[in-house]
């Protein structure tokens, strides 16, 4: 278990890249807060991800656009937790809370297939889909693809909110199958 003892909040809980990585960061032994605006959705990726064990999550409703419910939810989590290891994705705090706390921040940058997206596709007419795929396919040398939640976005997901991740901090990790490759 990578992240036993760990204290987590995962936002957009409900769908996508949040449900799985709430599920990867509970089967990897963390304790997480979820929120999401869609409760009922919410609700149920955290009872699925509570029966898989050994880790153990909570549910909270809250719109992070709205700042004083995410005061609130974080308040909340933080008593309910005992504390939180934060992840977060903005230089600033990765250089002022590396500094002062020893938080580590780094940001992913996915390239990963998610009901939005699925719905995107459906929305499109033959034409049109065929058109977005074969530039799908140019565009993603690894797979041609989006990349799946769990096989490729959630052991990222485990890996920098481990202490294996020690000593990285302030970087943009691309997870999107060589889609869009950067260079410090």
């Amino acid at each position: 278990m990578q992240l036993e003892g760990k204290r987590i909040i995962v936002t957009g809980v409900a769908s996508g890249i949040g449900a799985g990585t709430l599920r990867a960061y509970v089967r990897e032994g963390a304790t997480v807060t979820g929120l999401d605006i869609a409760d009922q959705a919410g609700e149920k990726i955290v009872a699925e991800a509570n029966a898989e064990r050994p880790g153990r999550a909570h549910y909270r409703h809250c719109d992070i656009s709205a700042p004083e419910q995410v005061f609130s939810a974080f308040d909340a989590a933080a008593r309910a937790m005992g504390g939180i290891d934060v992840l977060s994705w903005t230089r600033t705090i990765a250089y002022e809370w590396a500094s002062k706390y020893n938080i580590r921040c780094n940001c992913v940058n996915p390239t990963i297939k998610t009901p939005m997206y699925q719905q995107y596709l459906d929305s499109l007419d033959a034409e049109a889909l065929a058109q977005h795929l074969a530039s799908e396919k140019r565009q993603v040398p690894l797979g041609g693809s989006m990349g799946d939640v769990d096989r490729d976005m959630a052991p990222v997901m485990v890996f920098l909110a481990s202490d294996a991740s020690r000593f990285i901090n302030g970087q943009i990790i691309c997870v999107n199958g060589g889609r869009n490759m950067l260079r410090g």
